[in-house]
């Protein structure tokens, strides 16, 4: 609040003055508010108005006190305007918590309704599950497009739901391409030739752990940005 010529402690203000000077103080607060995009300024400069309302009620005529002392008790419209903003009531309310997720779907996004999670990592882990063939190729395309094109999701976690989709359909494919992998020799005794066959066994222990691993992996983290996905479609459709 402005403490200048208009000081609402001034002994020798008179009841037109103070009166006036209460609007300049409210339009402060209005504008302080305004300043920092509180969406309820309307309504927090109105029930202040009516506090001043009440408590010069049955004050004798020309008698400022009142006034003087609920404006004080006030406090300064620029700290009002701050508690406003950070979600706090203005007589000193604790602000509500954010949320851990700040992903904010802006209002109007296209394809942010509740199946678009479902099915856009749906198509690409079924896609990936059956790669090699035409139709899964096509479920990729489908599936990615309808993600990346979502506004459910960051560009991070798009680039992770990918990875996620497709990692347990390429971590099976590769077991499986290597495991029946057999390598055969022939050897010759004489009259007798002999063949000998034996099995690569997928790369070792090693690489099927690590393979096995990268699969569990995409799995969870499919899992995690899908539920992601279906709050943000809930909250953004409410």
């Amino acid at each position: 609040m402005s403490m200048g010529q208009h000081d609402p402690g001034a002994q020798h203000g008179s009841a037109a003055w103070l009166g006036a000077h209460a609007e300049r103080y409210l339009a402060e607060v209005d504008a302080a508010l305004l300043a920092r995009g509180v969406q309820d300024r309307t309504e927090i400069v109105a029930g202040m108005r009516e506090h001043l309302r009440e408590a010069t009620h049955g004050a004798m005529p020309g008698d400022g006190a009142a006034l003087r002392d609920a404006l004080r008790r006030m406090g300064d419209p620029q700290a009002i305007a701050e508690a406003a903003a950070d979600d706090a009531d203005p007589s000193g309310a604790q602000a509500v918590a954010p949320t851990a997720d700040d992903h904010v779907v802006a209002p109007g996004s296209r394809w942010v309704e509740s199946w678009v999670p479902s099915v856009a990592l749906g198509l690409l882990m079924v896609g990936g599950l059956l790669v090699g063939l035409v139709l899964p190729v096509v479920l990729i395309i489908a599936g990615a497009v309808l993600l990346w094109g979502s506004a459910l999701w960051t560009v991070q976690e798009k680039a992770l739901a990918s990875a996620s989709s497709l990692a347990p359909g390429l971590a099976l494919w590769f077991v499986l391409g290597f495991s029946g992998v057999e390598e055969c020799s022939t050897q010759s005794t004489g009259v007798d030739v002999q063949t000998v066959c034996s099995s690569s066994g997928g790369g070792g222990a090693v690489m099927t752990a690590v393979v096995f691993v990268v699969a569990i992996a995409g799995v969870v983290g499919s899992g995690v940005l899908w539920q992601r996905g279906m709050g943000r479609a809930a909250a953004a459709t409410a």
